[in-house]
């Protein structure tokens, strides 16, 4: 499903919108994320290294396995679909004023990991790892 993967992330501009419920070409995309998320977590906890998938995934989408929440992940790329909190770009089956009124509310008291990662000149895979 690797294949599916990629082409989730090549049209969406990467996996981090991949709510549990999506469907790719008939495929439980979101679904799959999550298990293999779970498996590269588990084994990165019981052997200390790196899930024999994760090279893969990683050039898919650097933030595939982020070390926080899949849902911070997951309200961070709805909000990168509205850039502009004053022109919000409506998307379907959604409420844009609910999602300016969250965007605002939830930026404003959340601190973005991906941003202190690239600070640090790393990713989730090196900030787990330890690397520098």
């Amino acid at each position: 499903m690797i294949t599916g993967a990629r082409t989730y992330a090549h049209q969406h501009g990467g996996l981090g919108g991949a709510h549990y419920h999506v469907e790719h070409d008939g495929f439980p995309l979101g679904w799959w994320l999550y298990e293999q998320r779970k498996r590269a977590n588990a084994h990165l906890k019981r052997t200390g290294q790196p899930w024999p998938h994760q090279a893969a995934m990683t050039t898919i989408d650097p933030w595939w396995n982020p070390p926080w929440r899949a849902t911070w992940q997951h309200t961070y790329t709805r909000i990168q679909d509205h850039p502009d909190p004053a022109r919000p770009q409506p998307r379907p089956h959604t409420r844009t004023s609910t999602i300016q009124n969250a965007r605002m509310t939830w930026s404003d008291r959340s601190i973005n990991p991906i941003a202190v990662a690239d600070q640090r000149g790393g990713n989730s895979c090196d900030a787990r790892l330890g690397s520098p």
